[in-house]
């Protein structure tokens, strides 16, 4: 069974509107249409999160593993019982004071005003695209504060990997997933993935909207380089800086991967609050 630590954001109303106008303006406001985006590759709103790990644990001990006759497996609920065990640290890490803040009690909060794909390949093409926090760049949130988030999400994931629950050992980078082609329906024969372009993408209107973009950080032809691959597109120079809001941060969750709750987000089998 394949499992997630996962810090949820789709439940906020409000981001899910606005990545809702964010995904419809790209495919029905760019002309001509951004080669490889549609619809199935734009993640639901509901199901929008942070991913801390991936593991891979069996569903339940057997009676057999239980009175200690067989190796037993790593659980979902091992792992549930892990994360629990991590909130007294948590909460320490949470309980410094925050400048601009009233300390003890704030709410943890996460600026989504960063974009950037995961790896940007020939032609400008790419296969996800995320958004995450961007220290310095909110005029919302206090460093401090993402530094903070960092902090929590760094101590779980090094906790999670030394324990051996993960089944990747790559340094967390804390991005928020909003486009990945692996969704694609339907699947491409041979099961190759099709990129989508993200040298176009950076064309639609949406960008040239003042209020989506973080001040005096405009996606601009300035904010482009020539690509050494290919003569015929630019590539971007690394991050762009956007708005998409400030939101609190209330639970790490550990979920299953794949699962659709009533409302499409990922089934939580466990949680600390924050």
């Amino acid at each position: 069974m394949r499992i997630v630590i996962a810090i949820p954001i789709g439940h906020h109303a409000g981001l899910r509107e606005l990545m809702e106008m964010f995904g419809q303006s790209l495919l029905n406001d760019t002309n001509p249409p951004i080669p490889g985006l549609d619809e199935s590759v734009l993640i639901s709103p509901r199901r929008l999160h942070f991913t801390l790990g991936v593991m891979s644990l069996a569903g339940a001990a057997s009676s057999a593993d239980r009175e200690g006759l067989t190796r037993q497996p790593r659980t979902v609920d091992d792992a549930v019982r892990f994360l629990q065990s991590l909130k007294p640290r948590v909460e320490e890490l949470l309980r410094s004071p925050v400048s601009g803040t009233a300390g003890q009690g704030q709410k943890v909060r996460v600026a989504l005003n960063s974009m950037d794909v995961m790896k940007l390949e020939r032609g400008g093409t790419a296969h996800v695209l995320w958004v995450g926090p961007e220290g310095g760049n909110s005029k919302d949130i206090p460093d401090e504060m993402t530094n903070q988030l960092r902090q929590v999400c760094d101590l779980i994931h090094s906790s999670f990997r030394r324990a051996g629950f993960l089944v990747e050992d790559r340094p967390l980078k804390l991005h928020c997933t909003i486009v990945n082609t692996v969704y694609r329906k339907p699947r491409p024969r041979g099961g190759k993935r099709i990129p989508f372009t993200y040298t176009d993408l950076l064309t639609s209107p949406w960008f040239s909207r003042p209020e989506n973009l973080v001040p005096s950080h405009e996606v601009t032809p300035q904010r482009l380089t020539q690509s050494t691959s290919n003569a015929g597109h630019h590539s971007p120079r690394g991050p762009i800086s956007v708005d998409f809001g400030t939101w609190d941060v209330d639970e790490v969750q550990i979920c299953e991967m794949g699962s659709h709750g009533p409302e499409g987000e990922y089934v939580c089998v466990g949680k600390i609050d924050l």
